[in-house]
């Protein structure tokens, strides 16, 4: 009794790991990017999709959020840990209503026959393979510990299933060859059925040595897992039967997945491991430091393997030799374990600021980001999910963001006119034309008359790679001082800031720093306290307002009296 209670604990103090860490590899089905209808079959087991024109700057297209659900009581409020699958036109996320959701790629239009149901948290990412979508349920707290197949298109039940892997199937499943694989935590065995009809493989489960945490992986024959006993597992996927040469040993316990790239495994744990994928024998060069560890999943293209660190950095190495990449490890915000995603020369991930990233693969620079809104701020710090790319768009889901999120490129050229809210000091009615060149440099201008300022006319320029310049003309002229800060520096995501995100995030001041934010022509909005290095401004005024479009200064007061700082922020729809 005393084990399994411990084993509970674990289950739910780590709750958040494998969503970000468990890419499905197959050797069809293989890491979430699925069977598009308009590229073909682009899965290649290592997280990268060889057929994305997909570019930064990216648009939001459509999101889902907080649809029918609860977590722990708290109504409304589905906390994701599932990452996006995606295959034939519908893209698949598991909830923690019960529920996997299935919704058009394009639309965002909810798939007749979905939701389905469960009887339990889905905490895992869904496979789809000849017309099937797998997810197993988690009973952490409610009594349903099955494996689950459903038609990917109708939602029917697929005769045969639910099949039991012996517990909680925290595993995102692989499907190879008429097989699906999954892991299970409670009798740390790696479960095979019959993709069609449920029938249990001759040979299977499959004994390791701890809880599986780990996604399997499947390549030439052979099915790998890692466990919690730090140990990369691998037997004949058609038998069972141990490969000579594993499991081999890692310095940590697995929650990252396995990827098979030329021959050659990777892992992480406390560091990247790569070995023989046929014989288990180490490659030299390997393994590599990546900080402090990672539950993060490697991804690998074009001869570099790239990985996400609870350090807060993205590694990239070559695959072959194991030498660091010119340009890496890059900074992100916070730590993570989501995993990276590879496309058309960039990488994708996320982190537990809820930012996500594209960083270009030539130089490391971080060339676009976007900060998923937060709305609950109990569970902020939760890891964000691993991307995926499929048919030129980007799909994320956030746990604390509780949806998903789709992007695109955006459509070159677009003219709109915005209307603010009237609040009673400004009586602001700009007006906002956006113009592209041919070289993609997006230009926003704005011309505001109010009733402090007569005329501010602004022009932000936004480059293909991402970055930001602007010239501000108010008349009359309003300059504050500007003063460097005192240490570090502190920058606001995103900026311009749109009022319909919800959120503008400053990050980089120190907790109990003052933060104000003044109108252009000096009149003070709302004054907030940093926490832990990061503030957030929902763009209301100190009465609850919400403000008008159009320029304003935040202002800085760095805590221990150490001084002040000014920066521009601007407010569009």
């Amino acid at each position: 009794m005393g084990a399994d209670v411990e084993k509970t604990k674990l289950i739910i103090l780590l709750t958040g790991l494998l969503c970000a860490s468990a890419p499905i590899h197959a050797d069809v089905w293989a890491d979430r990017h699925g069977t598009t209808s308009t590229a073909g079959t682009v899965d290649t087991g290592t997280r990268y999709n060889p057929y994305s024109n997909l570019k930064p700057p990216l648009a939001l297209k459509w999101q889902q959020t907080n649809w029918d659900g609860f977590y722990l009581g708290l109504a409304n409020n589905v906390i994701q840990e599932s990452s996006p699958s995606v295959a034939n036109g519908i893209v698949y996320v598991g909830s923690e209503d019960h529920k996997l959701y299935a919704w058009d790629t394009s639309t965002g239009a909810l798939i007749p026959g979905f939701p389905v149901s469960t009887g339990s948290w889905i905490c895992a990412s869904p496979a789809i393979a000849n017309g099937i979508v797998y997810i197993g349920s988690n009973a952490v707290i409610f009594n349903d510990t099955n494996f689950y197949a459903w038609d990917a298109a109708t939602g029917a039940l697929i005769p045969g299933f639910p099949v039991n892997p012996g517990g909680i199937a925290h595993s995102s499943p692989a499907v190879a060859n008429g097989i699906v694989y999954v892991g299970s935590l409670d009798d740390d065995s790696l479960h095979a059925w019959d993709a069609t009809t449920g029938s249990a493989i001759a040979g299977f489960p499959a004994l390791t040595g701890g809880v599986i945490w780990s996604s399997p992986a499947v390549a030439a024959g052979i099915v790998y897992v890692g466990s919690n006993d730090g140990r990369l597992y691998a037997w004949n996927a058609a038998t069972g039967t141990s490969i000579a040469g594993f499991p081999a040993n890692t310095g940590g316990g697995i929650f990252s997945s396995p990827v098979i790239s030329n021959g050659v495994v990777y892992v992480a744990s406390d560091k990247l491991y790569a070995w023989n994928a046929a014989t288990g024998a180490s490659v030299p060069g390997f393994p590599v430091s990546i900080g402090t560890g990672t539950g993060s999943s490697p991804a690998v293209a074009n001869g570099v393997v790239y990985i996400g660190g609870h350090d807060g950095k993205l590694y990239a190495f070559d695959a072959a030799t194991g030498a660091a990449i010119l340009g890496f490890p890059v900074v992100l915000n916070d730590g993570t374990n989501s995993s990276p995603a590879v496309a058309n020369g960039y990488v994708y991930i996320g982190d537990n600021s809820n930012m996500v990233y594209a960083i270009d693969v030539a130089n490391g620079n971080i060339v676009w980001q976007y900060l998923l809104p937060s709305p609950y701020v109990i569970y902020e710090g939760l890891d964000i999910c691993s991307p995926a790319v499929a048919e030129d768009k980007l799909f994320v889901t956030s746990d604390d963001g509780n949806g998903i999120f789709v992007f695109e490129m955006p459509t070159p050229t677009v003219s709109a006119t915005a209307s603010p809210t009237i609040t009673p000091t400004d009586t602001a009615s700009p007006t906002f034309t956006i113009t592209t060149t041919d070289s993609a440099t997006y230009t926003i201008t704005q011309t505001s008359t109010t009733s402090d300022t007569p005329t501010i006319t602004s022009t932000v320029s936004i480059s293909p790679t991402g970055t930001i310049t602007s010239t501000i003309t108010p008349t009359p002229t309003v300059t504050p001082t500007m003063t460097p800060f005192p240490e570090g520096g502190i920058y606001a995501f995103p900026n311009p800031f749109p009022l319909s995100r919800g959120l503008v995030k400053f990050v980089g001041m120190p907790t109990g720093s003052k933060f104000t934010i003044y109108t252009i022509s000096g009149e003070q909005v709302v004054t907030l306290t940093a926490q832990y290095g990061i503030n957030y401004w929902d763009g209301r005024n100190s009465y609850g307002s919400i403000i008008s479009l159009g320029i304003y200064y935040y202002v800085v007061k760095w805590a221990g009296d150490k001084g002040t700082a000014t920066g521009k922020l601007f407010v569009i729809r």
